[in-house]
């Protein structure tokens, strides 16, 4: 979840575009290309405004596991709000943390997959049960 005020969809396209450069997912020469920016900033607004303007609403747990990735150095999740899905199911919660910031998947991709492949080993043994 981002922070409520925050409306990063709203900003004009100078400064949207400063704040995705904060985020670190978009390399430098594809933020500064105006043509390919231009094509792209309505998609990355709707995302957004999907999010800033998301309402959340209490419902049950789920009955299922939950799997929980997140980035060390993230300015854009707290460590609180990672934990926080455990409230989100009565199965277990597991948070799974990476070295790097809100795109870690960038550079752990190896160490993300090999986490993804024996959460699911563990998940079908279980089952199997």
């Amino acid at each position: 979840m981002r922070d409520a005020t925050q409306r990063m969809h709203l900003l004009p396209d100078e400064e949207f575009i400063e704040e995705l450069r904060k985020y670190n997912g978009t390399p430098p020469e594809i933020l500064a290309h105006r043509e390919l920016m231009q094509l792209v900033l309505p998609a990355l607004r709707a995302d957004f405004a999907a999010v800033e303007t998301y309402q959340y609403k209490r419902l049950p747990p789920f009955d299922i596991p939950i799997t929980v990735f997140a980035g060390r150095n993230d300015n854009h999740v707290s460590e609180e709000k990672a934990l926080g899905w455990e409230l989100e199911t009565r199965g277990p919660c597991e948070v799974h943390w990476f070295d790097g910031d809100h795109f870690f998947l960038h550079e752990q991709m190896g160490s993300v997959l090999e986490t993804i492949n024996s959460t699911l080993s563990l998940e079908q043994s279980s089952l199997m049960l």
